[in-house]
C-alpha cells in the first residue's frame, strides 16, 4: 500500500516537472525575443547583483538577509533547469522499473 502512495506521488511529481519544462520550452522556442529571454536576462540580474556585492558594490540599503534571498533565487532558478531536466530523464525509467515488480 505504501508503495503506491509512493509510486502516485512520483507519477504527480513528474507530470509536474514536465508541465514546468513544457512551459519552459515554449517560451524559449517563441517567436518573440521577450517571451525568450526573460528568464535567462533575469538570472543573469540576480547573478549579476550577487557578484556586485562580492566587489563590494551595493546599494547601501541592501541587507546581508536580502543578498541571501538573492543568491537563494539564483540557486532555484539554476536548479529549475538542471533538476527538471534531471527528472524528466530519470523519473520514466524509475516508474516503469517499480511498475515491473
Amino acid at each position: 500500500m505504501q508503495q503506491n502512495g509512493e509510486l502516485a506521488k512520483l507519477a504527480a511529481d513528474t507530470d509536474l516537472a514536465k508541465a514546468a519544462a513544457g512551459i519552459v520550452l515554449a517560451e524559449a522556442q517563441s517567436k518573440n525575443w521577450l517571451a525568450s529571454s526573460w528568464r535567462p536576462i533575469t538570472m543573469l540580474i540576480f547573478v549579476g547583483l550577487i557578484v556586485a556585492r562580492w566587489f563590494g558594490w551595493t546599494a547601501p540599503g541592501l541587507s546581508q538577509p536580502e543578498v541571501l534571498e538573492l543568491w537563494a533565487i539564483v540557486k532555484i532558478g539554476m536548479g529549475g533547469y538542471v533538476i527538471g531536466r534531471s527528472v524528466e530523464k530519470v523519473v520514466p525509467d524509475v516508474v516503469a522499473a517499480m511498475n515491473a515488480k
